[in-house]
């Protein structure tokens, strides 16, 4: 599947990291551990971002479901 692909009514991934730009910013600030809880789309692209990975190969990282 594509990043720029989007589901009848939904977001891209393209669409996601656009939104999570801001989200990135305050995070890099952070001085202490922040928990993020989230969707596994968004925290794929945050793990993305942290492991300097592709957005194509974000899509495969794997996530743990119900777990911290």
């Amino acid at each position: 599947m594509s990043a720029s692909y989007r589901f009848p009514g939904g977001e891209s991934y393209k669409d996601l990291i656009a939104r999570l730009e801001s989200v990135v910013v305050d995070l890099e600030q952070q001085v202490i551990p922040t928990l993020v809880v989230s969707h596994v789309s968004v925290l794929q692209m945050l793990i993305a971002y942290s492991r300097k990975t592709r957005v194509e190969e974000a899509m495969q990282i794997e996530v743990p479901m119900h777990t911290v």
